[in-house]
C-alpha cells in the first residue's frame, strides 16, 4: 500500500465561525434555473403520461422516448446534483425524475421494436439491447 493511500486529519478550528449548509448551498449555487428548468419539464411531460396506454405505436413511442430523455438530459445538465438534504423541500428535480422513469417504463419496449425493425432493415444481425440498458432508471423489465 506504500505509495498508494493518504491519510488525513480533520479538526474543528475554534475560531471559524460555521454556518448551516443550507446558507453554504444558496451562497455556493444558483439553483432558481435549474428549479424552473425541472418545474417546465413537469409541466410539458406531466399530462403525457395519463395519455400513454398500450395502444401507442411503437414509432410514436420511439419519438416521446426521444423527445423525454433529450429533455430530461437538458433539465438535469446544469443541475449539480446535490445531496437531498441540502436542497430546498419539494424539490421538483425528484418528481422530474420520477415521471421521466414513468414514461420510459411505458415507452421503452414499443420504441426499442421500432428502432430494431428499422435497423434491421440495414442490417439483419442488429443485436439486442445490452444487459446494461435494461438497469437505467433503477431498471425495466
Amino acid at each position: 500500500m506504500r505509495g498508494k493511500l493518504f491519510i488525513c486529519q480533520v479538526s474543528e478550528l475554534s475560531q471559524v465561525r460555521t454556518r448551516p449548509l443550507c446558507d453554504l448551498v444558496e451562497h455556493g449555487w444558483d439553483l432558481k434555473p435549474v428549479l424552473q428548468g425541472y418545474q417546465h419539464f413537469i409541466k410539458q411531460f406531466g399530462s403525457l403520461l395519463r395519455q400513454l396506454d398500450d395502444a401507442t405505436e411503437p414509432e410514436q413511442a420511439f419519438v416521446i422516448r426521444t423527445l423525454l430523455m433529450h429533455a430530461f438530459r437538458r433539465v438535469q445538465l446544469p443541475d449539480p446534483l446535490l445531496p437531498l438534504e441540502l436542497l430546498p423541500k419539494n424539490w421538483p428535480g425528484i418528481a422530474a425524475y420520477e415521471l421521466c422513469h414513468q414514461i420510459d417504463q411505458r415507452t421503452y419496449a414499443s420504441a426499442g421494436q421500432y428502432l430494431l425493425a428499422t435497423l434491421r432493415r440495414e442490417d439483419d444481425a442488429i443485436a439486442p439491447a445490452t444487459p446494461d440498458f435494461y438497469r437505467r432508471f433503477g431498471g425495466l423489465p
